[in-house]
């Protein structure tokens, strides 16, 4: 087999859940949820912190591969401010 053919675990699982095509997708063991709202074409995300509230934003991408990364970058982020003790979000993405 050639090395550009063989595909990660990554890609199978996405290209698994593009042709499913889900409403609702739980990433990160559910603690990240992406989905659909019913008048866009573009995902959302949504997740809880310590606070205990759900937050949810827009990823701004149609496609659910690039939805599913920005959802984890933002994720990411978010628990990164966490452990550092800064707010989740700066002023401007209010």
């Amino acid at each position: 087999m050639d090395a550009a053919t063989v595909k990660t675990s990554k890609e199978l699982t996405i290209d698994a859940l593009i042709q499913a095509s889900p409403s609702v997708v739980l990433l990160r063991d559910g603690e990240l949820v992406l989905y659909g709202r019913a008048r866009s074409l573009l995902d959302q995300c949504r997740f809880k912190l310590a606070d205990r509230k759900w937050h949810r934003f827009s990823t701004r991408r149609a496609s659910l591969e690039n939805a599913m990364a920005a959802a984890w970058d933002r994720y990411d982020e978010a628990r990164y401010r966490q452990r550092l003790g800064l707010a989740h979000r700066t002023p401007a993405e209010r």
